[in-house]
């Protein structure tokens, strides 16, 4: 790794992480490998990873369970260090932020691409007709709506009750029957 001090070493490759990562989340149906670009540098006891990971994975939509075909472009950039915490200065955390202890002294660039693209699973998936229609799942005497909708509804609800509160001040003597 000390040659890589005056120079970063160049990363351009493909992985195959398929079967890792739908062990680690059973939803993912699918995945294309992945591309890993970028470098990996040295500065003192750090080592900074600048990577660009691109990827297709075959995800469940969120609303129907439908297949998309989800495209992943990140960049990630982390910074590791081989220095037990306790060792650390205080500028360093300032200076790089988030600061990721290595274990056995080994950077182990599956665990990265493997946690990166993990994180880079939206919370929300949706298939192209879901996203272009607004599409919300619908069954016998339910459905999903949007917040924008359960806004209207409830300010719907909240005018029906103060008309309806009006009425019962007309009528005094039905009000003392409830």
């Amino acid at each position: 790794m000390e040659k890589y001090r005056q120079q970063p070493l160049i990363l351009d490759q493909e992985m195959d992480v398929t079967a890792e990562l739908k062990q680690r989340d059973p939803q993912i149906i699918d995945m294309s490998p992945i591309r890993l670009q970028g470098t990996i540098s040295l500065e003192g006891q750090f080592i900074f990873g600048d990577f660009r990971l691109t990827a297709q994975m075959d995800y469940p939509s969120t609303r129907s369970l439908q297949v998309v075909h989800l495209p992943l472009d990140l960049s990630v950039h982390e910074t590791y260090t081989t220095l037990p915490e306790d060792q650390w200065q205080p500028e360093d955390k300032e200076r790089y932020g988030l600061i990721i202890p290595l274990e056995d002294q080994t950077l182990d660039l599956q665990s990265v691409v493997e946690d990166n693209l993990l994180l880079g699973i939206p919370t929300q998936v949706l298939t192209p007709q879901e996203q272009s229609e607004g599409t919300m799942p619908e069954g016998q005497e339910w459905s999903v709506i949007s917040e924008e909708d359960y806004e209207k509804q409830s300010a719907t609800n909240l005018e029906a009750q103060s008309e309806l509160a009006k009425l019962k001040q007309l009528f005094p003597d039905a009000n003392a029957k409830d």
